[in-house]
């Protein structure tokens, strides 16, 4: 079982009549720490203009992984970008894809997610296709190698027609544009693959048109802290509750003994705190819960600031994981 949760999403602007060799959109607040940004972009490469990268703007600013899709029938680039394991101390509102030459017709879309696996590119697969006209837009099938992947998927409408877009079976819509009076018509939604195998993300559409339709799968963290919950207030002392997924035992080398340190972000004094914890010796799965001491620390937790659990095998090399972010306030 994985824990995947949508935070956020952001819907650029229908930037049809707009020129110039970048477009941006923010975030209504910061990305979180350690969490997913996964999004789409289109514009205009009717004179071969194409994405040469995305950025944000952190401190410094990260780059973003990418893939694109030439569409020579409707003269439209599309691509998908995302990046995992955001940084924690400069955490992102704005994230702006970058062309080649001057371009148009350009709109950008996000979404925020937490459970990715804790890594910069925690990709497993990624295929964009150009669909005839339809009332049904598929992806490519892609094959997964991991259970609980997000399947992440996007779909547009650049042909002048504007039909109205809906999520696929068992998608659930993150941002939908689309219908009369909309250029840049642009749907994205998700669903969580419950085991690996072929998967493709599909789109609705009303009446039909052609389409440019993608798909993104990415590995899923294979811990998640059920217990504080977001935003939780907490006292000077207290517990925290982690399940770890059952796929854990399938890491080489990380299926023995534990210990556990939960570590601040970040400190006003630039420092980081740790406490220290041990589970239970030789838990590879399931639920188990644990004190924390907060003022145990030097320099003690801090208000307001983030945790996340980095797990140390006794027995392997590191392996640090960031499955959810949560603020423990006192």
């Amino acid at each position: 079982m994985t824990y995947w949760s949508h935070v956020q999403s952001a819907l650029g602007a229908d930037g049809s009549t707009t020129t110039g060799t970048s477009v941006a959109v923010s975030f209504s607040a910061a990305v979180g720490a350690g969490h997913l940004v996964c999004g789409t972009v289109t514009w205009d490469n009717s004179a071969s203009q194409t994405l040469s990268s995305v950025t944000d703007n952190a401190s410094p600013s990260n780059t973003y992984n990418s893939v694109s899709y030439n569409d020579t029938v409707d003269f439209g680039g599309i691509a998908l970008f995302w990046l995992g394991d955001i940084n924690s101390t400069t955490q992102p509102t704005t994230i702006t894809a970058h062309f080649s030459a001057s371009t148009s017709y350009m709109r950008i879309v996000l979404d925020e997610f937490v459970g990715a696996l804790p890594t910069a590119n925690p990709a497993d697969k990624s295929g964009i296709v150009y669909v005839t006209s339809s009332t049904t837009g598929t992806s490519p099938s892609e094959t997964t190698t991991v259970a609980g992947d997000l399947i992440y998927g996007v779909g547009w409408c650049e042909s002048g027609a504007t039909p109205t877009f809906s999520a696929g079976s068992g998608f659930t819509a993150t941002n939908n544009s689309s219908g009369t009076g909309v250029t840049l018509l642009v749907i994205t939604e998700y669903k969580v693959q419950s085991s690996a195998g072929a998967v493709t993300a599909t789109i609705g559409i009303s009446p039909a048109a052609t389409s440019v339709v993608g798909v993104l799968a990415i590995k899923p963290s294979l811990f998640a802290i059920t217990s504080p919950s977001q935003n939780a207030t907490e006292t000077a002392t207290f517990s925290v509750t982690v399940n770890v997924d059952s796929g854990f035992t399938n890491v080489a080398g990380y299926d023995s003994t534990f210990t556990t340190k939960l570590c601040p972000d970040a400190t006003p004094s630039g420092g980081v705190a740790t406490i220290q914890c041990t589970p239970p010796t030789g838990t590879t799965a399931g639920s188990f819960t644990f004190g924390i001491a907060e003022f145990q620390t030097s320099p003690a937790l801090q208000l307001n600031q983030d945790l996340v659990i980095n797990w140390q095998p006794t027995t392997a090399a590191p392996l640090a994981f960031r499955p959810t972010k949560k603020y423990l306030r006192r």
